[in-house]
C-alpha cells in the first residue's frame, strides 16, 4: 500500500510523540516520522510523556509497552482518560513473552496497533502512524457529529406533543 492511498498526508501541524526508555529506538522512530514531515517529539519514559501531553497536544503517541516508571499500558489508560485523547501505536519486544503479553493488553484497552521494536522498515511506523491519523479523524467527526445528533433528538422531543398534551387533546 503507497504512501498516498487514502492515507492523511503528513504535515507539520499533525503532531507524534514517540515515548521509549531507549535512546536508539526513540531516535530511528523519531527520524522516520520526521523524514515523512511529521512534527515528532520524544519522551523517555510515560511520566516524561505525560508532562509533554499537558503542555503540547498530540494527535499520536507511539510507545514502547515496558519501561521503568510509569509504562505504555499505564500511559494509555491515562491519556484515555482526556477527552483530547491521541490514538495509540504500541512498540513492543518481539521477542519477550512478557511485552507481547502487555501489547494484547494494549489492544484489548484500545491501542490502535503494536509494532515491533527495532521496527523492520521505515514505512512500518510511518504507515501506522497514518492509519491512526485516520482512526482519530472518524472518532473525531463522530464526537463533532453526537451534540448535532442529540440536539436533533431534542428538537424532535420537543415538537411532539407530550402524553398530557395528546390526552388533552382527545378529550
Amino acid at each position: 500500500m503507497g504512501l498516498g492511498s487514502g492515507m492523511i498526508l503528513p504535515t507539520e501541524s499533525v503532531r507524534v510523540l514517540v515515548v521509549d526508555d531507549s535512546r536508539l529506538i526513540r531516535a530511528v522512530v523519531k527520524s522516520c516520522l520526521r523524514s515523512t514531515g511529521y512534527a515528532v517529539d520524544e519522551a523517555p519514559d510515560g511520566l516524561a510523556a505525560l508532562q509533554l501531553c499537558d503542555e503540547q497536544g498530540y494527535d499520536v503517541v507511539v510507545s514502547d509497552v515496558t519501561m521503568p516508571g510509569l509504562d505504555g499500558l499505564g500511559l494509555m489508560h491515562v491519556l484515555d482518560q482526556r477527552a483530547d485523547r491521541p490514538e495509540v501505536v504500541l512498540l513492543t519486544a518481539a521477542s519477550s513473552d512478557l511485552s507481547r503479553e502487555a501489547a494484547q493488553r494494549g489492544m484489548s484497552l484500545g491501542a490502535h496497533e503494536t509494532l515491533s521494536k527495532p521496527p523492520a522498515a521505515p514505512d512500518t511506523v510511518v504507515l501506522a502512524v497514518q492509519r491512526a491519523l485516520q482512526r482519530k479523524r472518524v472518532r473525531d467527526q463522530g464526537r463533532r457529529a453526537e451534540p448535532t445528533r442529540r440536539a436533533g433528538a431534542l428538537s424532535a422531543q420537543r415538537t411532539a406533543p407530550s402524553p398530557v398534551l395528546k390526552a388533552t387533546m382527545a378529550s
